[in-house]
């Protein structure tokens, strides 16, 4: 069994290069193989799966993962009352996952990809090439993920926004050569773009995680309603600031930036699986002025609703 194998997937087919693994006769995600120690995972039209608590045997292999979608949502159980949501227009970082993990698909389908580092099959010759020819160092880029948590997020900038799109684009079009390029360009603006970490060790009682998750339920529940956090906050009687410090120990970004990227998440899927307006679609993500939506959603996808539309029906 290799590394991939253990998450309840089955090995389809592979060389050197691309492996394709699969569950019940459907591919799930292509693995790519880019250097010693350094693999692109891509998966499109994911399907809903869910692994129980002790359902996935890991090994104690070493990484960091760096995730980056455009559709859907993936969140998992973490234990010690920390979860992981990977969702469009965040930078999502996972390292050294445990064993005790429930991992599930909040959507259809999920579009995206994770760059993986595994540091203890890197070899000595390629960090010092990729140093000496492309000014990346793998050591600075491991050294900036160990000042995550377990599980953690960063908004990515314009700059860095622009090259994961790329990335993604080369992803899909199985061009290796670019794909090979444009991680090393996405490790060199990870490491020097200044980005924080959206993280907090604060500690929330279990009432208060309760009362949390249950506002967090309520926000994915209905993206159109318009109730505010003051509003959520009083229905379960607990404070603003209360919530604020326990969703973002809990989900690693702030509530406002959840939601707003939720909203975007919904909007993709419909420009990519519906015929409505982008008027009509704005209205049910809880926009009253189109012009505001497209500017939200420009500032998670990098381009314009109607510029995603056409990809999407490319």
């Amino acid at each position: 069994m290799d590394y991939y194998e253990q998450f309840g997937i089955t090995r389809m087919s592979g060389d050197e290069v691309r492996t394709v693994y699969g569950e019940a006769g459907q591919w799930l995600m292509i693995v790519f193989h880019l250097f010693s120690g350094v693999d692109a995972v891509l998966y499109n039209q994911f399907a809903r799966f869910e692994r129980a608590p002790g359902e996935l045997q890991l090994d104690d292999t070493r990484y960091y993962c760096i995730s980056y979608y455009t559709m859907g949502l993936v969140e998992a159980d973490l234990g010690n009352h920390r979860r992981r949501e990977a969702m469009p227009g965040i930078i999502d970082v996972l390292r050294d996952h445990p064993v005790s993990a429930q991992a599930a698909v909040r959507a259809e389908s999920v579009h995206g990809y994770n760059v993986i580092l595994f540091p203890e099959q890197l070899q000595p010759e390629l960090s010092e090439m990729l140093v000496d020819n492309f000014d990346v160092s793998l050591a600075d880029t491991m050294a900036l993920l160990d000042e995550a948590a377990i599980a953690a997020s960063f908004i990515p900038n314009e700059r860095l926004l622009h090259i994961a799109g790329e990335l993604g684009d080369y992803l899909q079009d199985e061009e290796i050569g670019m794909v090979r390029l444009k991680v090393l360009e996405f490790f060199h603006a990870i490491t020097t773009g200044g980005l924080k970490f959206i993280s907090s060790t604060k500690h929330c009682s279990p009432t208060h995680i309760e009362k949390t998750m249950r506002i967090h339920e309520r926000m994915l529940a209905d993206l159109s309603r318009r109730e505010t956090i003051a509003e959520l906050c009083r229905d379960e009687g607990l404070s603003e600031t209360t919530f604020k410090d326990c969703f973002k120990a809990l989900y690693q970004r702030t509530p406002g930036d959840f939601l707003r990227t939720a909203r975007m998440n919904q909007a993709a899927i419909l420009l990519a699986d519906s015929k409505r307006s982008i008027a009509e679609i704005s209205q049910m993500m809880g926009y009253d002025n189109p012009s505001n939506f497209t500017r939200t959603f420009k500032g998670v996808y990098g381009m314009l609703p109607k510029v995603y539309r056409e990809k999407c029906l490319k």
